[in-house]
């Protein structure tokens, strides 16, 4: 959302923060003419009902909470598929950004102290658990007042049978990441932030207010010591330091009270059982600290006339002590060194992202401390950053229409692909962005050691090219016989050779490895799903949505043993035909991947101007159906993905049958039809890169190659004299061609320039065209002549993609880039004239994939009156699964 907008009677002001529950703006409520903490929740919960129905429920019991330490709700607000829950919003800093300064003096800290307590005995008392205590869930008003944040609503948005733990928070907002204990039976969905999380939550058992007390004992010694009581350099050794180590206690101030020393003690015990048992207890126990340092006081001048009788005394104490400790330690170091230290438990920690189309886009840093991953931000998808020390993530700007990311072996950039055909590469600090490449329907690439990057573009092979920017960029690998592409190359350590994926069909699809001047090819395990990873000494792939690991010889390079299975159910998406799966590696052992559908299916539906659904044809389709194109009678041509390959389908728009209209074991993609109905022309990269074939509807085996050069068709004329091509070349990048029909003509470019230029559409009397180009830096929908000079027309305002036009040609259609379908009247003059562009209006939200699809053309059609639209839809059927990480996997043959 963004200020001005409106939820029932709030409009946003501005933006707080955002988590794992959603994203929190301060807002106006209008109808009471005060300011309110709107916290938009997440649409993977909205969209859940189980999860809905919980926090609904925990929602009305928190709202009957009414304490002044305790922030109160006000209330829940829905509108359309917008969900938000309505809260006081409390001003003044949060007690972590207080602590950040150093230790907090101790009469300010019990004072602090004191009104958590009170926050949490009054909820006790309702038995409401806050599950989730830590510094930036503490709000401290410049009053003195100190206000305690979301009560349990952490639980309510977690999936059923999942325990949660975060690492670290820096706004206030609700936990996003979970983590579980391998082969433990989870009672419940328990919630913690792990450097304030109790042992019993970190083991997934069931808690209790004792979880909250160890919590308070955690804050209490912060803001105490001015460091946390559990530390460590990432989240597994802060969860093992929670289970198995004590507090440094000499870190409290010399002056702090014994009491207080015994209560941090008694609220850190790791044993539920020996803890503290009721928080109103500490409050008993700060209070008595106050007397207990007036009579220290007071005994001060007492102590020290009696100080030579007490010397002696101690001495022969400190004698009898001395021959107990000495036998005390031999036990001790008898008991510890005698035994070998336990190994750390296998965790696996998930982390919940905003909306995404890009599942396959995520990666984890080298050093196992920061994930990438792709998701929406403002409608267009960009590059994020979550550090798992930290629950908020945040998009990097000048990453737009990015795509499959992945590290440079120092953590310290990221290279992505981007929707304008870029390779690009980015500075995580600074945020510098450089061209490296030409990289068109790329399927991902690795950053080697000596700066090399490795990365596969549409022709098909695996190239290289400096990550320095601006040398040549050169071949590695070559398409054979059979293979329909390559993808996702990984460095193997060393550096000297590396593994890639190769597509076709069963008897050459799966993993390869090569050296790094492409020779020594060799399959080195079948697999039907593109991935490929280095974990340690093993390669990750993935067969049938199930990751599996096995051990390679580095020397040999060949796999030994067998394979062990590491995830089930993964996440697929189409990269951009084929079915890739989300999985990374780093250097320091975690594992990331997604889990979910195995690939999100489609469907065309028919909406009215509204965005009212009216009709469906056929049935979902799991095989993802792409670039379709009408015919004269209102067949549906479109590319599909079927069994590792990709050919061009028919669809009945009555019957909803599908039929195979290509067959060649290359990927024949974005299929157009003649005017007539007659031939269908389509691109293909049988030669390795995409050209343009012509096959007859009629029947017959025959292709024919119509132009020696790499194009997409986009639009025939009605008349059928002229074929719109896009050719995309390395220093005018995506250009605009013409093709006259008739044998032996050439092919003539329309529009090139040093921009992008794509999705060119014929008006209906040929004498114009419409597109969208990138001369403003970001995709544009223009008018210009067919024919002749004219200087293009713009017609949209804040960007857009897949144009179409109305069938009497008075308005125009397009996708805006927050994925809106947008409609504008046009004028086209007579000769002479000037060309009348109205102000675009939005019609409905559209889900076909996003608005720049750079391996797909349009994914709707307008009715010929403007009235109905055909739209090629994403089926809403799930929210984007989190993204595990697994930390600690060993394979079966090691764990034990």
């Amino acid at each position: 959302m963004k200020p001005g907008d409106t939820l029932g009677p709030y409009r946003v002001l501005d933006k707080l923060g955002e988590g794992g529950m959603g994203e929190v703006y301060r807002a106006l409520d209008t109808t009471l003419h005060r300011e309110v903490a709107l916290k938009i929740i997440l649409a993977s919960v909205a969209a859940d009902p189980d999860r809905m129905v919980r926090f609904t429920r925990e929602a009305k019991t928190l709202a009957s909470l009414n304490h002044p330490n305790i922030a109160q709700i006000h209330g829940f607000e829905q509108s359309g598929d917008s969900r938000a829950l309505v809260m006081e919003l409390v001003h003044g800093e949060d007690l972590s950004r207080r602590c950040a300064r150093g230790a907090i003096p101790l009469d300010e800290a019990l004072a602090i102290a004191r009104q958590i307590c009170a926050a949490l005995d009054a909820a006790h008392e309702r038995g409401v658990i806050h599950r989730d205590l830590k510094p930036a869930n503490i709000k401290l008003r410049d009053d003195g007042t100190v206000k305690v944040l979301d009560f349990g609503l952490a639980k309510a948005v977690q999936p059923g049978s999942a325990a949660a733990v975060e690492a670290d928070a820096e706004v206030d907002h609700l936990p996003s990441a979970t983590i579980s204990a391998s082969g433990v039976s989870l009672p419940g969905s328990i919630v913690g932030t792990a450097a304030y999380m109790s042992p019993e939550q970190a083991r997934g058992k069931a808690v209790d207010e004792r979880a909250d007390i160890w919590a308070f004992g955690c804050v209490l010694y912060e803001m105490l010591a001015g460091v946390r009581a559990f530390r460590g350099s990432d989240l597994a050794t802060i969860v093992s330091n929670v289970l198995t180590t004590e507090p440094d206690w000499s870190a409290l101030p010399a002056g702090t009270p014994a009491s207080i020393r015994r209560l941090l003690r008694r609220c850190l015990q790791k044993d539920p059982a020996r803890r503290l048992r009721h928080i109103g207890d500490a409050a008993l126990e700060m209070k008595d600290s106050l007397t207990e340092s007036r009579l220290e006081e007071i005994a001060l001048p007492a102590a020290h006339s009696e100080k030579r009788t007490g010397s002696l005394r101690m001495l022969r104490l400190a004698l009898m002590t001395g021959v107990l400790v000495l036998s005390a330690a031999g036990l001790f170091a008898w008991s510890f060194f005698g035994r070998r230290a336990p190994e750390a438990a296998e965790m696996r920690l998930e982390i919940s992202t905003p909306a995404t189309d890009n599942i396959a886009s995520l990666a984890i840093s080298p050093d196992g401390q920061t994930v990438a991953f792709v998701a929406l931000d403002g409608g267009r998808a960009r590059l994020w950053l979550r550090p798992l020390e930290s629950s908020a993530a945040r998009p990097l700007p000048g990453t737009d229409g990015a795509s499959l990311p992945f590290w440079a072996p120092d953590g310290r950039a990221l290279a992505f692909f981007a929707d304008d055909g870029w390779l690009k590469r980015i500075d995580v600090e600074g945020g510098a962005v450089r061209l490296l490449a030409d990289a068109w329907l790329a399927r991902g690439g690795s950053w080697g050691a000596d700066g090399t990057i490795l990365f596969v573009p549409a022709t098909g092979g695996v190239f290289r090219v400096s990550s320095a920017g601006g040398g040549d960029v050169t071949p590695v690998t070559r398409l054979e016989a059979a293979h329909a592409g390559h993808a996702v190359p990984q460095f193997l350590p060393g550096g000297r050779h590396f593994v890639y994926y190769v597509l076709g069909g069963p008897e050459v699809r799966g993993v390869y490895v090569a050296a790094m001047d492409g020779s020594n090819r060799r399959r080195l395990v079948e697999s039907d799903t593109i991935a490929a990873a280095i974990w340690g000494e093993h390669l990750l792939f993935v067969r049938d949505t199930t990751l599996y690991a096995q051990h390679l010889d580095a020397q040999r390079l060949e796999l030994h043993g067998d394979p062990y299975k590491v995830a089930e159910g993964l996440a697929l998406e189409l990269l951009p035909v084929h079915q890739a799966a989300a999985i990374s590696s780093s250097a320091s052992g975690h594992i990331v991947y997604r889990t979910g559908s195995a690939l999100q299916g489609r469907q065309f539906v028919w909406f009215d101007r509204s965005g009212s659904e009216i009709a469906r044809i056929g049935t979902p389709d799991r095989g993802v159906s792409l670039s379709p194109a009408l015919s004269p009678d209102g067949q549906i041509a479109l590319h599909r993905s079927d069994g590792g390959n990709t050919d061009v389908w028919l669809l009945e728009a009555e019957g909803g049958r599908f039929k195979r209209f290509t067959t060649n074991l290359a990927n024949d993609i974005q299929p157009l039809w003649s005017p007539d109905g007659a031939r269908i022309v389509f691109s293909s990269n049988r030669t390795g890169s995409y050209q343009l074939y012509e096959k007859s509807t009629a029947g017959g085996s025959e292709e024919r190659l119509l132009i020696p050069m790499q194009a997409t068709p986009t639009d025939w004329s009605r008349d059928g004299k002229f074929l719109l091509v896009q050719h995309r070349a390395e220093k005018t990048r995506m250009d605009i061609w013409v093709l006259p029909s008739g044998t032996n003509q050439k092919a003539y470019p329309l529009l090139q320039t040093d921009f992008d230029e794509r999705d060119a559409q014929f008006s209906p009397e040929a004498d114009w065209i419409t597109y969208a180009s990138t001369e403003t830096n970001r995709y544009e929908i223009y008018v210009r002549p067919f024919a002749g000079a004219g200087a293009p027309i713009a017609v949209s305002i804040n960007g857009g993609a897949q144009p179409r036009w109305r069938r009497d040609g008075k308005e125009l259609f397009f996708i805006g880039l927050d994925g809106q379908l947008m409609a504008v009247r046009i004028s086209l003059p007579a000769a002479g004239g000037a060309v009348e562009v109205g102000t675009p209006v939005a019609l409905f939200a559209t889900h076909i994939g996003g608005a720049i699809q750079s391996g797909s053309r349009t994914q709707y059609f307008p009715s010929a009156d403007g009235i109905r639209f055909l739209l090629n839809t994403v089926l809403q059927d799930s929210a984007p699964s989190p993204i595990t990480v697994l930390m600690n996997w060993k394979p079966p043959d090691q764990s034990r």
